[in-house]
């Protein structure tokens, strides 16, 4: 049996999945109870979408009204830190989203940029705004990454990464990541995808039995519930779980994939997450890039000092983070990169959550004054430091 037991480096896809109409989703809401509801509309924590070749990869993530009414009117807006003429949101299925049922999800489609080997990376921050029953004007971001993704080799079914589950402090945690055929002209039949845990249930993309072929992407939506008052899994503690993905081929021959889930706590104060970055070449006129970072908690974060790599030159002028990020936001960090090869890492430190300070790295080349050796793109869209069992 061949497996793979950590999340594979990411590969490649070209996904059509393209669903337009809203769903029915877990809500969190069992037995007449009213749920407690902190953050009506909600999109899904994502894993590392993949980008096959020069093909842009189209997929969906996942849109959730969480509370007991219909919300109307929903707008979404999008910006991504790669340059592209395409628009990244489908318009027939933002205009779809626009609507969304009491305790429902939406699919929201979206086609990534088409991004170069050398720049392997980057990530769009998504903005829904809208308007509750009360009439208060309320948005909730979120960053999807993307990468290319190296499909050359034959590995069954496999997941790109893990996803971080998140609640935004309601009784509900959820998260898409994405699952897709590796190699060329293979088709698989996906035997099982199973988790390890209870508390833990895939609830949208569960193709267990059917086939897939090479360079498919199937989205698939986890969700982590309050459970009943006897069962040992709890939103108030937070805990991991993994995800296992069983293939095979015609043959026989089997292959297995696992991706790990980690679930936050309901109460878990301020969580900052952040994007990918592309790989700049800084032998290009413009040297200047910027980093997405968002609340995926239930409190307000209140930023530090931010610290760049030695060279690195912050545009603070140009952000749009201030002192403080709400709960369910987003925000800008843009940057200078000096015209030489180099990484380090961009140090957010916050309150509010976790002790330790949001950490993303970053890797820059100037392809005129010196080669650059190799660019190896993360396979991890979010940066978490609150300890989840």
């Amino acid at each position: 049996m061949k497996s793979n037991f950590k999340i594979p480096q990411i590969l490649l896809l070209w996904l059509t999945t393209t669903l337009v109409a809203c769903s029915g989703s877990s809500s969190g809401n069992s037995g007449g109870v009213t749920p407690n509801i902190t953050t009506s509309i909600t999109i899904d924590n994502a894993g590392v979408v993949p980008i096959i070749g020069n093909t842009p990869t189209t997929s969906v993530v996942y849109v959730h009204n969480n509370d007991t009414v219909a919300i109307n009117g929903i707008s979404y807006t999008a910006i991504s830190n790669i340059e592209s003429s395409s628009r990244f949101l489908d318009t027939d299925s933002a205009a779809a989203c626009s609507s969304i049922p009491a305790g429902q999800s939406c699919p929201l489609s979206f086609t990534t940029p088409q991004i170069s080997s050398a720049t392997a990376q980057g990530s769009t921050l998504i903005t829904a705004s809208y308007s509750t029953s009360d009439g208060k004007v309320n948005s909730f971001s979120q960053t999807i990454s993307y990468a290319i993704v190296a499909n050359a080799m034959t590995n069954g079914a496999v997941f790109n990464s893990g996803v971080l589950l998140t609640s935004s402090g309601n009784p509900t945690a959820y998260g898409t990541l994405y699952l897709y055929g590796s190699g060329a002209n293979q088709l698989y039949t996906v035997n099982s995808l199973a988790l390890n845990k209870g508390g833990v249930q895939i609830i949208q993309g569960n193709i267990s039995g059917k086939q897939m072929q090479s360079n498919y992407v199937q989205a698939v939506e986890i969700s982590a519930t309050s459970p009943v008052a006897n069962t040992s899994l709890a939103l108030s503690a937070g805990f991991s779980a993994n995800l296992t993905a069983t293939s095979s081929l015609a043959d026989g021959t089997q292959f297995t994939s696992v991706a790990n889930i980690g679930v936050t706590p309901a109460a878990s104060g301020a969580i900052l997450t952040s994007g990918q970055v592309p790989i700049i070449n800084t032998a290009a006129l413009n040297t200047t890039s910027s980093i997405y970072i968002t609340n995926a908690g239930n409190t307000t974060a209140t930023l530090g000092e931010i610290t760049f790599p030695s060279g690195v030159t912050s545009l603070s002028e140009s952000d749009s983070c201030g002192a403080s990020l709400a709960a369910g936001a987003g925000c800008t960090i843009y940057f200078r990169l000096p015209r030489i090869n180099g990484n380090g890492n961009i140090s957010i430190p916050y309150n509010g959550g976790s002790a330790s300070p949001l950490v993303q790295t970053i890797t820059w080349y100037n392809s005129v004054s010196q080669a650059i050796l190799a660019v190896r793109a993360t396979s991890n869209p979010l940066s978490f430091s609150a300890t989840i069992g």
